[in-house]
C-alpha cells in the first residue's frame, strides 16, 4: 500500500547494492506513472495492464542481469501472480511490506489517503479497494516501527539465501547496521 515504505526501502537497497558493486534498478510506480505510464488510471484493467508492463520491463531487466527492485502498489494476487508466468520462479521475489492503513495514512506526504476517506479519490487501495495479502511472501516486513537499514537488512539477508548475492557480501551487510 501507499506509504507502507516500498520506495524508501528499494532506493536505500539500491544504493546498497551500488556500493557493492552490483548492478540494479528501482521501478518506481510513481515514477512509471509519471511518465511511461502516464495513460493508465486505478481500474482493475488498469492496474493489471501496469503490472504487465513493469513485469515486462524487469523481465528484460533481469536478462542483462540486473538485479530489479520493483514498488508497485498491487492489491489483487492475480495480478502479482502475473510476475511468475513471465519472469521465472528463481529470479523472482516477493516482498511484503506489511504496515497498518493507519500508519500508512501518516507517512502520506501527498495527501491522497486524506483526499480517498474523503471521497475524492475512488479505487484506492486499503480505502475502497481490499488488499489482498500475499499467500506465501519469500519475507513480510512489518515496516511500521522498524528502522530502514532494519528493512533493508532483512532483504539483503533474503537475497543472500537465494544466492542472489554472493556470501562474502556478509561482512558489508555487518557494517549497515
Amino acid at each position: 500500500m501507499l506509504g507502507a515504505g516500498k520506495s524508501s526501502i528499494a532506493h536505500a537497497l539500491d544504493a546498497w547494492l551500488f556500493d557493492q558493486g552490483y548492478r540494479s534498478y528501482v521501478l518506481d510506480s510513481d515514477n512509471l506513472r509519471h511518465g511511461l505510464w502516464q495513460d493508465l488510471g486505478f481500474s482493475n484493467q488498469a492496474r493489471y495492464e501496469n503490472i504487465w508492463r513493469v513485469v515486462e520491463v524487469a523481465n528484460l531487466l533481469v536478462d542483462a542481469i540486473i538485479i530489479v527492485l520493483s514498488t508497485l502498489v498491487s492489491p489483487y494476487r492475480e495480478h502479482r501472480a502475473l510476475a511468475l508466468d513471465v519472469v521465472t520462479a528463481e529470479d523472482f521475489l516477493e516482498i511484503h511490506p506489511h504496515c497498518p492503513v493507519e500508519v500508512c495514512a501518516q507517512h502520506d506526504p501527498k495527501g491522497l489517503y486524506r483526499r480517498a476517506l474523503a471521497g475524492e479519490i475512488k479505487g484506492f487501495t486499503g480505502v475502497d479497494v481490499p488488499y489482498e495479502p500475499a499467500v506465501a511472501p519469500d519475507l513480510v516486513l512489518k515496516t511500521a516501527g522498524h528502522s530502514l537499514s532494519h528493512c533493508v537488512m532483512q532483504v539483503i539477508s533474503l537475497l543472500q539465501e537465494h544466492t542472489i548475492l554472493s556470501q562474502q557480501y556478509a561482512l558489508a551487510l555487518q557494517k549497515l547496521s
